[in-house]
């Protein structure tokens, strides 16, 4: 067997992964959990924060419109839920979008963000969130204000629970539908019964 030789100037040719041997271990927090590199997917949060800030606006001003409608207090309308809560989250899309500019510019986003395009559509992931705001399209434009607000609740969390969660055993999917029928159960109890708002 021979071997070959090396002079002491010449560069090493041993690829990087190589180098880094099987008992190499990945960086984790006190909780044993990978840390990952912010700046890696900070195009990312970016992209998440200008998509988010986009439906806070949109339901915020929809639901404006449902509280002009109806002509009644502002927080006996419809639109006063969702208000509350798209409101959070636009505060929070805002402070995401803030951190992300830290990492990098928006031009520099824009063109990582195209990169990654193809990746992100062949993504499994990718298609299960399609479901999700497909299921939710749904929900909004054609179960609600046709049936009890509590029915199209449940009947949407259930399937989007059932769908995320799903591993072909009974057991999971009926423990999903028990965990969708307590939320909307929850939700109806506090703001209609506690608070007295109408739900939609």
């Amino acid at each position: 067997m021979s071997v070959k030789k090396t002079s002491a100037n010449e560069p090493a040719t041993q690829p990087a992964e190589d180098s880094l041997g099987p008992d190499t271990e990945l960086e984790r927090d006190v909780y044993g959990i990978e840390v990952v590199d912010d700046a890696k997917t900070s195009h990312q949060d970016f992209l998440t924060s200008l998509i988010l800030i986009g439906i806070s606006i949109y339901v915020i001003i929809t639901s404006l419109g449902y509280w002009q409608k109806q002509k009644v207090v502002f927080y006996e309308s419809a639109g006063f839920v969702p208000i509350l809560i798209t409101s959070g989250l636009l505060l929070m899309s805002i402070r995401l979008m803030r951190q992300s500019l830290k990492q990098d510019s928006v031009k520099n986003y824009i063109v990582r963000i195209k990169k990654g395009t193809v990746e992100t559509i062949k993504s499994n992931k990718v298609h299960r969130a399609l479901v999700g705001l497909a299921l939710f399209w749904v929900y909004v434009f054609l179960m609600l204000g046709k049936m009890p607000f509590w029915l199209a609740s449940f009947l949407t969390l259930a399937a989007v629970l059932v769908f995320v969660r799903f591993d072909k055993k009974w057991q999971t999917s009926l423990k999903m539908i028990v965990i969708a029928a307590l939320c909307v159960a929850g939700i109806v109890g506090l703001f209609q019964f506690a608070f007295s708002v109408p739900m939609p």
